[in-house]
């Protein structure tokens, strides 16, 4: 849901080559067989050419019982021509947990730091790597995806880079509050 969220903001044909917003705000419930489970708060902020995503992800009901941890999600970067361009990427939970991850990204050296519960590494930082949440909003700045089937892209999560497919699928209307929007629908696919 988080990407068909992501994917309508950022592809209707009157936001596409508007300028970007100072600030995006949005809350999410995770409902699992009908119950909740977890509130996502996510918040984008742009100034001048630098962003910063910040998404916490609180458990309610049993599972916070259970897993009481809270989530912390944060994307911090530039923004330009091509769009986002992370810098620092961290995946923390409010307690101390070998889950956690982080990453630095060197664009002039082309280096990708990585820290995670097998210690610190680099590795190679290939050209337009966006990190898990910068990888939502990047999807606005991609100008050929109405020209192409499929997108290609290197997402990280702190651990390690994934090469992520996507097929784009035809424009589609979808009717929200805002009225009826273009969009398109990007749906991942698994090749292995």
């Amino acid at each position: 849901m988080r990407i068909l969220a992501a994917i309508m903001l950022c592809c209707c044909p009157a936001l596409l080559f508007a300028a970007p917003p100072a600030r995006i705000q949005a809350s999410y419930d995770v409902n699992t067989k009908g119950v909740k489970i977890a509130e996502i708060n996510e918040k984008f902020t742009r100034s001048d050419d630098h962003y910063r995503i910040e998404s916490v992800t609180k458990p309610v009901g049993l599972l916070a019982l259970f897993k009481p941890d809270t989530l912390y999600i944060i994307s911090e970067g530039e923004i330009n021509g091509i769009g986002l361009r992370p810098q620092n990427f961290s995946f923390r939970y409010s307690h101390a947990t070998p889950k956690n991850t982080e990453a630095s990204f060197d664009w002039k050296q082309s280096n990708l730091m990585l820290n995670d519960r097998y210690g610190q590494r680099f590795m190679p930082l290939p050209e337009g790597t966006q990190d898990r949440l910068s990888a939502l909003y990047q999807f606005r700045y991609i100008t050929f995806l109405r020209e192409r089937k499929e997108l290609l892209m290197h997402i990280t999560n702190g651990s390690k880079i994934d090469k992520r497919q996507y097929q784009i699928r035809p424009r589609q209307m979808v009717e929200v509050p805002l009225g009826m929007l273009e969009t398109l629908y990007l749906r991942r696919h698994f090749t292995q």
